[in-house]
């Protein structure tokens, strides 16, 4: 969290520590920036508790998208047309936003 204060950003990082369905679970803020870089079989669960805070100018973050689980998560996200899926570096991140 130290990097969060010497980049000047703390203030606008909120960090919550522990099981993520549980600590996340109440979450009322719209989120501007999700990312998804923990136990890949927990992506989808996470993305759908906290589907209801995304807005139009959401970014969903992907990490270890070439992953076998991640690629499953991708898979079923990419099916719904309100989001844009963009891969980047070489496949290994995946760049989720939500169309207008």
């Amino acid at each position: 969290m130290q990097n969060f204060s010497d980049a000047g950003v703390d203030e606008l990082i909120e960090v919550k520590i522990g099981d993520a369905l549980k600590t996340l679970e109440n979450h009322g803020d719209s989120i501007d920036l999700l990312l998804l870089d923990g136990w890949k079989d927990l992506y989808l669960p996470l993305f759908r508790l906290l589907e209801s805070n995304f807005h139009n100018d959401t970014y969903i973050y992907v990490d270890n998208a070439d992953m076998a689980d991640t690629r499953a998560f991708l898979k079923t996200i990419s099916q719904d047309v309100k989001y844009q899926l963009t891969s980047m570096h070489d496949g290994k991140v995946v760049l989720i936003s939500i169309q207008h």
